[in-house]
């Protein structure tokens, strides 16, 4: 009975990794628009951005994101990425929004505080780029 139940759950999962396909890329023009693009999108429910040190020594930094209703409705995995020569300093990313006579501005911080008109977003190191990207 166990023995069935492993055999499909694994026979499950080898089509479905066998259906996984390449994730679209879009980069764009700098970290401060990913950053923008995860506070705005993370509102309500979070954002990170994961990254990693690419081996011509520039840092990705990435999301991935699933546009519903394409591939019978399955959906096109997209990962959104800039390549630069900066190093993260900090676990957090401090968003600071723009004020009246101020420009948005983000640096790398270690500690969330309690500012109200930033939004901090996680920073998640991989030691390696996932083979779907």
């Amino acid at each position: 009975m166990v023995r069935n139940v492993v055999f499909k759950f694994f026979k499950i999962y080898r089509m479905f990794m066998d259906k996984i396909s390449q994730s679209q890329r879009m980069e764009l023009a700098d970290l401060t628009e990913l950053v923008r693009l995860v506070t705005a999108n993370s509102q309500n429910r979070g954002g990170h951005i994961y990254t990693t040190k690419l081996e011509n020594g520039k840092w990705m930094y990435f999301l991935t994101h699933i546009v519903p209703s394409w591939y019978d409705l399955e959906g096109l995995p997209i990962t959104v990425y800039v390549e630069t020569e900066i190093e993260p300093t900090g676990s957090f990313i401090n968003y600071l929004y723009s004020g009246d006579n101020s420009k948005e501005s983000w640096e790398f911080v270690t500690i969330v505080g309690q500012n109200s008109q930033s939004a901090y977003i996680p920073v998640v190191k991989l030691k390696s780029l996932p083979n779907f990207i």
